[in-house]
């Protein structure tokens, strides 16, 4: 078990990183990916949550099924806005079916991920043998509670920067990164691929969109070599969304930097500041402003994956404009010579 924590943050919006592939399934599950990926838990700042009470959903179960991730809960009392924790080895001894009010135990569970030996701090020989499993757990901001908590006030710079430098603090520990005050340490094979989902987007209120593309922003500083984002639902076409717009993000070379920018962006440009207005007013119990007179009952921000697509083309728009003018320009130039030389 280590806790990590970050130095400094990253001058985000001048990084010039390559956005790692990334791409989201329809089927399977974070845990089933042990071994051959890392893997994310979505960690409440308590380690493990309601697992001792009546909670069971995603790292409550990776608890439950992985009973030697208890003893972080002795290590770590609660994570700071700038920390995380990576667990390497833990054992998977249960199956289990359902998922939150419908979880049960599904039998015993036989973990075939390779054993490999552990070095730990300071020792430069293996003194432990354990599973290849690594866990990352990370904490979400909860915008699901709380008198004035309201799902758009994610969307803010501050929150944004936020759930960005939590997620890079997770990945920078096991990838690696100057930025972050531990090294990749033991085992961690910082060549295999990130399997992560929907970060903070259950109780929390998450926008799955935004947790995505924040998640392909950190992970690709780090320098993972890839994430596989298992989305569990697909009612709304997330799945094929992502995918395109993740692959269209490295089709047109588009840096963590640039896509950082637009996400901090969307607060303004989209609206959602407005429509926040509007929401903590009404869950304040104030009235309103009078142009929020007309909106409707269940105020939802914009699409985020519909935003950055937007973003791409005027950045295509703004680029071919500037090659036209730059190829005017030398035109006119080349005819002035010509006709200087004429005379």
């Amino acid at each position: 078990v280590r806790r990590a924590g970050l130095r400094t943050h990253v001058f985000w919006q001048r990084s010039e990183a390559r956005l790692c592939e990334a791409v989201a399934h329809r089927d399977g599950v974070i845990e089933d990916q042990a071994g051959h990926m890392l893997l994310v838990d979505f960690a409440n700042r308590k380690l493990g949550g309601g697992v001792l009470g009546r909670g069971c959903v995603q790292e409550e179960i990776l608890f439950l099924i992985h009973p030697e991730l208890f003893v972080t809960r002795l290590l770590c009392e609660a994570l700071g806005d700038d920390e995380c924790v990576v667990v390497r080895g833990a054992e998977r001894f249960s199956s289990y079916s359902g998922y939150a009010a419908t979880t049960d135990f599904a039998g015993p569970f036989d973990d075939t991920v390779p054993l490999v030996p552990l070095l730990l701090e300071h020792k430069t020989q293996a003194v432990l043998v354990v599973r290849d499993t690594t866990f990352i757990a990370i904490d979400a901001l909860n915008f699901g509670s709380g008198r004035v908590a309201h799902p758009l006030l994610q969307y803010a710079p501050r929150r944004v920067m936020r759930e960005l430098n939590k997620a890079y603090c997770g990945f920078a520990a096991c990838y690696g990164d100057t930025a972050t005050s531990s090294e990749t340490g033991g085992c961690a094979d910082a060549t295999k691929p990130l399997a992560t989902g929907n970060w903070g987007c259950g109780a929390f209120k998450g926008n799955r969109e935004l947790k995505a593309l924040l998640q392909l922003a950190a992970a690709s500083q780090c320098g993972c070599p890839a994430m596989h984002y298992y989305a569990v639902d697909d009612e709304d076409g997330f799945v094929e969304r992502f995918s395109s717009v993740a692959a269209r993000l490295r089709r047109e070379d588009i840096r963590v930097g640039q896509l950082v920018g637009w996400l901090l962006d969307f607060w303004h440009r989209s609206g959602t500041d407005a429509l926040a207005t509007v929401a903590k007013a009404r869950a304040m119990g104030s009235s309103p402003p009078a142009e929020a007179a007309e909106a409707p009952p269940e105020i939802k921000a914009p699409s985020v994956l519909d935003f950055v697509e937007r973003c791409i083309e005027e950045r295509r728009s703004t680029s071919s404009s500037s090659i036209s003018s730059l190829s005017s320009s030398s035109g006119s130039s080349a005819n002035c010579l010509r006709t200087s030389t004429q005379n």
